[in-house]
């Protein structure tokens, strides 16, 4: 691949400091003639308006309460002022992505390198529940199936100041499929149990109430 300097670009970027204006510089390709920004991935920056801290916070927010509050608590931590429609934008490309490489992965679960070794026990917990989902004419409930994985590695014992232990997981992968059925949800579930050290647990250690 041969690149060449088609000089400086400005750009209007939502980040946590607000919208700002940068200058970056595009590359081109000889061969595809598709362009290219080096810098990108460093500086955090996406194809879209938003940068990816950003869209990180956006999406964490917004995975918990609807668009039109998210934009309001967006408002109060960051001074971000921008539309609902932009936040949900935002949030279902987000979403999209990590859908795709969460089905990618369950295509070809043999296939991922980053496997975590030294694992005496895996635990594998699934569960459903109905929600509801907005269509234009009326509101339709479909199942959602979540499932978390984790293993001995992440479940960490701390002493409060007043003596008692509390205890957290860390590290847990979390799985989840809307109206996919079951085979695809068992598919990705699988391959977060490949991530979290299957391959390499003494004993797996599986919760279901026996429903999905």
């Amino acid at each position: 691949m041969q690149l060449i300097d088609k000089g400086y670009e400005k750009k209007k970027i939502a980040c946590l400091l607000g919208e700002v204006t940068i200058r970056r510089v595009r590359y081109r390709c000889t061969g595809c003639q598709k362009d290219y920004y080096q810098l990108d991935s460093i500086l955090e920056l996406s194809s879209s308006k938003a940068s990816k801290r950003l869209g990180k916070s956006i999406t964490q927010i917004a995975a918990f309460i609807p668009f039109k509050e998210t934009k309001k608590m967006l408002f109060d931590l960051t001074g971000i002022e921008d539309s609902t429609t932009f936040i949900e934008n935002v949030t279902v490309k987000i979403g999209k992505r990590l859908d795709r490489d969460m089905q990618k992965k369950a295509r070809r679960p043999y296939s991922i390198k980053d496997r975590e070794d030294e694992v005496e026990i895996l635990y594998i917990g699934a569960d459903g529940a109905m929600v509801p989902l907005i269509g234009e004419k009326n509101v339709e409930y479909m199942e959602n199936k979540l499932g978390i994985v984790f293993n001995n590695n992440d479940i960490v014992h701390k002493k409060t100041k007043k003596g008692e232990t509390s205890t957290t997981i860390e590290k847990k992968r979390l799985v989840s499929s809307l109206a996919n059925g079951v085979e695809l949800f068992t598919e990705m579930l699988f391959a977060a149990a490949i991530e979290k050290g299957y391959h390499a647990a003494k004993e797996v250690v599986f919760l279901i109430d026996g429903a999905i």
